[in-house]
């Protein structure tokens, strides 16, 4: 249980850490931007340069504790501008985080045999949209963890997705 937990956060940090930096230059665009749009607003306002970043990020991550407050028209857009980058900057963040849970899940929390056998998963019907050489690679997968053999479905008379699938039957 716990070789589980840690090989489960340590691929989730890794491929987390991985997937910021690829993304990496749009972060540091977005990061760079708040900065200059926050310079700006603390020179309309008259404020000094580590206020003026501290009000731009603090308005970027939607927390605006409201001990600075652009009062100038000009300042008041940029920080509505500021605020609208910091949600693009905290929604890029959190996907990443919600994908890496995602690829983490499908690596390190397989199916097991044992499961299946012990009828806690019924048959399985998987869509077949991702189809690469007529099975898709998840399906494969699966199948051989499983030992299960790979049977075409059409679909089934009153299923709501009655679409081509495949079957994984217990070998």
């Amino acid at each position: 249980m716990v070789k589980t937990l840690i090989e489960f956060t340590l691929n989730f940090l890794r491929v987390f850490f991985l997937e910021l930096v690829y993304l990496g230059p749009i972060l540091v665009s977005l990061i760079l931007l708040i900065s200059f749009m926050g310079y700006i607003i603390g020179r309309v306002e008259g404020w000094s340069w580590s206020d003026a970043l501290y009000h731009a990020f603090i308005n970027a991550t939607t927390v605006g504790y409201g001990d600075f407050r652009p009062t100038k028209k000009l300042s008041k857009m940029l920080a509505v501008a500021t605020a609208f980058v910091g949600l693009v900057f905290t929604g890029i963040v959190v996907a990443i985080g919600v994908h890496a849970v995602g690829l983490t899940f499908k690596k390190v929390a397989p199916l097991s045999k044992s499961s299946y056998r012990q009828g806690q998963l019924s048959t399985a019907v998987v869509d077949r949209s991702d189809a690469v050489l007529g099975v898709p690679m998840p399906v494969r997968s699966m199948a051989h963890q499983l030992d299960l053999v790979v049977h075409p479905f059409k679909g089934a008379v009153g299923h709501p997705d009655p679409g081509p699938g495949w079957v994984l039957v217990l070998n």
